[in-house]
């Protein structure tokens, strides 16, 4: 069931997707908390961090990083448009589950050269949505950058980036 609050969060993301999306990350949801992507997130900190190695820049502000993002035809999308991060995990299984046909018909809308998972745990979810989206894309995997796991984060995605964005 989608709220106001979601519908509204939905609304802004709208507004930072390219006309076309060639790097797309994915998450697992907008957080319960109302902190997001493109609102105001850590999330949004960290992904800026391999972009302003991979381009030797500095952003002035999360603003001018996320106008960069899109400018790069880089897309955040989650799995699932309602909050889970707060639900049991077998319940967050089993939503995760039932948003698999509606992600794969956004990617199928989207087209990405590139489908980056930021969580390990939805992995399979989103190579079922690519599966039965019949989008040809590569896809890979990186860790959420939270418990210690943010500078690997950024050397991975770093990776995906210096071998991507300048061939495409």
């Amino acid at each position: 069931m989608t709220t106001n609050k979601e519908n509204n969060i939905e609304q802004i993301r709208q507004l930072y997707r390219p006309e076309e999306v060639r790097i797309l990350f994915v998450g697992e949801s907008p957080p319960e908390s109302g902190g997001f992507f493109y609102v105001e997130s850590l999330m949004t900190t960290f992904v800026s961090r391999p972009f302003e190695s991979r381009f030797n820049i500095q952003f002035k502000d999360k603003q001018d990083f996320l106008e960069f993002f899109q400018t790069q035809q880089c897309y955040l999308d989650d799995l699932c448009l309602d909050p889970i991060d707060k639900v049991s995990p077998s319940k967050r299984r089993l939503m995760s589950k039932e948003n698999v046909l509606p992600f794969s018909q956004r990617l199928s809308s989207m087209q990405p050269i590139i489908v980056i998972s930021i969580l390990k745990r939805i992995e399979k979810y989103v190579i079922e949505a690519i599966e039965l989206s019949g989008v040809k894309t590569q896809f890979y995997s990186v860790p959420f950058p939270g418990f210690g796991n943010q500078n690997r984060f950024k050397d991975e995605v770093l990776g995906i980036l210096e071998k991507h964005l300048s061939t495409i």
